[in-house]
């Protein structure tokens, strides 16, 4: 510890294990910390604070370890009267406030940060301390405890490792584990000497997290609002999507979004008010006379209601008629096994056999249609799969498919969703279309409905980079939709077996950072394009 008149300079606490100078472990580091803080207040307390050329103590180190610099500084905040003064330096990073859970003193901004990729040079830390007065501030008995057993376990651990022996014998760790809790003052048992259960138990006791069941966790899954239209190519709005999606943000992506109503941001008449007015649109009018009965806690409802019903069972029996002939020989099982897989064989035999033909085929879409419109989509998924088995106009069967993987999706069929998933996929890559835009739209899409299916499906995190990361949907990506790019970057943050492609992903980031931002790709930005923490540390705070 060097002394000049009335600055003191703390030196840097490097171990004598040659292992330490190449790779530190985690109890290394908490070692040099421990010693740097001892240090510290020494260096304290030799300065004096009434020389006339004012009693200062700069800090330094060739580490850029929050242990051994900010942590360091703080705690001689809190034990002796001294203030933190700026360093004098005209470059380098602010030390931090806040790391992680931790939080430090604010006046650690005039400590500075030095890092190799940023200022070409070795990573150091440097704060300079103006020592106010001789005293040292009331430590609380809890830290002084806690300094205690700390000081206590660094010798205990330092004698044992040196070898120290007791009574003519090596003591070995685990004779010290066992003398530990022999002596340790807190019952293993959690139980005081008279028999009631410790403060500290209880406070585990209460604390412990209650984790919800497989019942309620489907029950909140059912609740949740469906979708309702889809047909002609037509998905989910993308605003739609990205709301849904917003309110799945989370660690783990197979748990549900919370519901608005449970997060308070709206009372529960608005809510159900505008259930309503999205139900006019549709044709679950029963579903609207329900919550307006709910609503207003009567059994009349509007007369338009009443009018709209009656509209929609009507044309709902009308297509029942017209795709009976269809659906009488598809409910037939011994019917149904002299299909083949030759869908001109089975449109000649259901024509000669059954009087069936193409008007009753159409008309058994137009009633799979009206049935999911009506909120029937267990009905309409069955009915689409027997009309995609003898359709053959290829545009029909296409739009079926999207009715179907739809209907699967709102049946949450996470499973049998992803292979309609998989089956439209192929059936969009391999297709002609009249324009390389109307593919990339359609590609779009595709993508968004993924999305319902990737965060709900047990092997979410793959499928998302399997797809999102081809080339072909990527481009799309790119071209129409980069706001997809927060979550195919959110699947390979939490997915350790996709490194290889990861950054090739980071190269996309980059090349998009002109067009779209969000904090998601802004962190991996900064971690990995600019090698600038403290942006990915403030990117973190506002996700």
């Amino acid at each position: 510890m060097a002394s000049t008149g009335n600055i003191v300079f703390v030196p840097y606490v490097i171990s004598k294990d040659e292992s330490v100078k190449t790779s530190k472990s985690l109890e290394d580091i908490q070692k040099c910390a421990h010693l740097q803080k001892e240090l510290i207040l020494a260096a304290i307390d030799m300065v004096d604070a009434n020389s006339k050329s004012g009693g200062y103590i700069v800090y330094s180190t060739c580490s850029i370890m929050v242990a051994e610099n900010e942590a360091v500084i703080d705690y001689a905040l809190k034990r002796r009267d001294v203030k933190l003064v700026p360093c004098g330096l005209d470059f380098g990073r602010p030390g931090f406030t806040k790391f992680r859970e931790q939080r430090f003193h604010p006046s650690l901004e005039k400590t500075r940060r030095f890092y190799p990729h940023v200022h070409n040079m070795d990573g150091f830390f440097v704060a300079k301390l103006k020592k106010m007065s001789s005293s040292k501030p009331g430590v609380k008995p809890s830290e002084t405890a806690e300094k205690e057993e700390e000081t206590t376990t660094f010798v205990k651990e330092k004698e044992i490792k040196g070898g120290v022996k007791e009574n003519g014998n090596v003591s070995s760790e685990s004779e010290f584990k066992k003398k530990k809790r022999k002596f340790s003052s807190k019952p293993s048992n959690g139980l005081k000497e008279n028999g009631k259960e410790s403060s500290e138990s209880e406070h585990k006791k209460r604390k412990k997290r209650q984790f919800p069941s497989k019942e309620e966790i489907s029950k909140a899954r059912t609740e949740t609002t469906p979708l309702w239209s889809f047909w002609s190519l037509n998905p989910i709005s993308q605003s739609d999507t990205s709301e849904y999606l917003l309110l799945s943000r989370s660690c783990n992506l197979h748990t549900p979004p919370t519901p608005r109503k449970e997060r308070q941001l709206y009372d529960d008449d608005h809510i159900l008010k505008a259930k309503i007015d999205l139900l006019n649109n549709t044709n679950m009018v029963d579903y609207a006379m329900d919550i307006h009965k709910s609503l207003y806690h009567t059994e009349d409802v509007p007369q338009d209601m009443v009018e709209r019903r009656v509209e929609v069972v009507a044309r709902l029996k009308s297509l029942e008629e017209g795709a009976a002939p269809l659906v009488a020989f598809l409910q037939n099982a011994a019917a149904v096994q002299e299909l083949r897989a030759d869908k001109q064989y089975n449109l000649q035999m259901l024509n000669d056999r059954y009087q069936i033909g193409p008007t009753q085929i159409e008309a058994l879409y137009q009633y799979a249609k009206f049935q999911f419109e009506c909120g029937n989509y267990s009905g309409a998924a069955d009915y689409l799969y027997q009309y995609r088995a003898l359709c053959t106009n290829s545009e029909r069967s296409l739009s079926a498919l999207w009715g179907k993987l739809a209907a699967e999706i709102l049946m949450q069929n996470w499973d049998i969703a992803l292979e309609e998933l998989n089956r439209l996929k192929e059936i969009i890559d391999s297709k002609n279309f009249s324009s390389p835009l109307n593919q990339v739209q359609i590609r779009i899409w595709l993508m968004h409905w993924s999305l319902f299916i990737f965060f709900n499906h047990d092997n979410g995190r793959t499928q998302i980079i399997d797809l999102f990361n081809q080339d072909k949907y990527l481009n799309a990506i790119q071209t129409s939709a980069p706001h997809l790019l927060r979550y195919l970057a959110t699947a390979f943050i939490v997915n350790k077996r996709r490194r290889p492609q990861f950054k090739d992903f980071i190269k996309v980031i980059q090349q998009e950072q002109h067009s779209y931002k969000d904090p998601i790709t802004e962190f991996l930005a900064c971690v990995y394009v600019n090698y600038d923490f403290d942006g990915a540390q403030k990117e973190d705070e506002g996700m």
